[in-house]
């Protein structure tokens, strides 16, 4: 099995969190556009990809407990 990636595309940031891919890539555009939301933005320095830890804390902080990584 290979090693988890830290920066993910939002592609792969929607199958690693399980959820359908219309809903999540309408939540994602609804979270870029809420910048007070908190929720991890792409890095251009890292070809415009999210920084996955961050994507999972944001996610405990939100909905509480520990996220579990489903890959």
């Amino acid at each position: 099995m290979a090693e988890p990636t830290l920066f993910v595309t939002d592609a792969e940031m929607i199958r690693r969190l399980g959820v359908p891919e219309k809903v999540a890539r309408a939540a994602i555009r609804a979270l870029d556009l809420d910048r007070g939301s908190g929720f991890p933005q792409k890095q251009r320095l890292w070809g415009d990809r999210r920084y996955w830890p961050a994507v999972q804390q944001w996610c405990d902080r939100k909905y509480g407990g520990r996220f579990r990584d489903h890959r």
